[in-house]
């Protein structure tokens, strides 16, 4: 039954990827790593339509997915392009394509292939009683405070990255966006002028905590193979 909120679901899948060749289409575990996001999005049973907002040409020769195709734009496939304007360009064209407006936008990022199951319409079903918050997105705690990171200078020395001067794990409460799942009220996101980082998130964020194999983003041959090994084994 669908929500009588609209959702629109975006996977964003861009190209040239640099530190793992090809990662979004990469075979993991018996399918293309895309597939097992696409997979996860179609079980939801909330959300309106779906854009897979991509520049892969191999996306492009598959018959099964042509309905959901967006061709993004070179200038939002750049490394330094933000992701927030390529969600705003797969709006627009959404919403003109579906002759509607969308209440909520659920992004998903196709890199992150372990997916609990049901947590999709679970989210958005928090999003949708929680009318003020701004977005809802999965996440997990940090364990390693402010003052513990350092950074490494022009000199080739480590500096503290923080003047943060509390040491203990316990003095904290600082969690990670994963990008497994994000909500986004859509009128949050349109709106948003990139002038801080992620602020088409608004400032009312709710983190909903879920497991750390759930948060595993494939971005390096080491990941990919824990990952695969987690998915084959069942773990």
């Amino acid at each position: 039954m669908k929500s009588k909120k609209k959702i629109l679901a975006i996977i964003p899948a861009r190209a040239n990827s640099k530190r793992l060749k090809n990662k979004n289409i990469l075979t993991i575990n018996g399918k293309p790593m895309i597939d097992w996001t696409i997979e996860e999005v179609f079980e939801s049973k909330l959300i309106y339509s779906i854009i897979i907002s991509t520049d892969i040409k191999y996306l492009f020769r598959r018959q099964k997915y042509q309905s959901m195709l967006l061709k993004r734009p070179k200038e939002l496939c750049r490394d330094d392009s933000p992701l927030d304007d390529a969600l705003r360009h797969a709006v627009e064209k959404a919403e003109k394509r579906d002759n509607c407006k969308y209440d909520y936008v659920l992004m998903t990022h196709c890199n992150i292939p372990i997916r609990k199951e049901g947590e999709i319409d679970k989210l958005i079903k928090i999003a949708i009683d929680n009318p003020d918050a701004t977005s809802v997105v999965t996440g997990v705690e940090i364990n390693e405070p402010p003052s513990w990171m350092f950074t490494m200078a022009q000199d080739g020395y480590f500096y503290r990255a923080s003047n943060d001067t509390r040491f203990r794990r316990q003095d904290f409460n600082l969690w990670n966006i994963d990008g497994a799942i994000e909500i986004i009220r859509t009128d949050i996101l349109m709106k948003a002028d990139g002038q801080k980082a992620f602020d088409y998130f608004g400032d009312k964020i709710l983190i909903i905590p879920h497991g750390r194999k759930y948060s595993l983003e494939i971005d390096d041959q080491e990941t990919f193979n824990y990952v695969e090994y987690l998915m084959k084994n069942n773990k």
